[in-house]
């Protein structure tokens, strides 16, 4: 089940990176970001905890780190990208998200 997570949990940003790097028209990036952004479900693999594993754990934590930074990266980007084409309210929104329910709220 763990393998199957991980597996699953990495291909979909490997995909959204993908597609990202090789989209050019703005409107498509948009709706396959705010799609990426949309499929994140908090911190990975939050609720394992494996005390006799201490080097497998280590390696989770810092799994962890990367995704939540790409998670953090992918929202910043659209963000920025509402914000410069003068999406407020949208911008207003995806922070709320962020914020309010998303990656920051699950790490602690």
């Amino acid at each position: 089940m763990v393998l199957i997570t991980l597996a699953i949990f990495a291909g979909i940003f490997a995909v959204a990176a993908a597609f990202l790097i090789r989209e050019s028209d703005k409107s498509k990036i948009v709706q396959k970001r705010l799609a990426a952004l949309h499929l994140f479900r908090g911190r990975f693999l939050a609720t394992l905890d494996l005390e006799d594993a201490p080097d497998f754990m280590l390696w989770v934590a810092a799994q962890s780190a990367h995704w939540g930074a790409c998670y953090d990266l992918l929202a910043e980007q659209q963000i920025t990208l509402f914000l410069n084409s003068g999406q407020a309210e949208e911008a207003g929104v995806q922070v709320q998200q962020v914020v309010g329910g998303g990656v920051h709220a699950l790490r602690g």
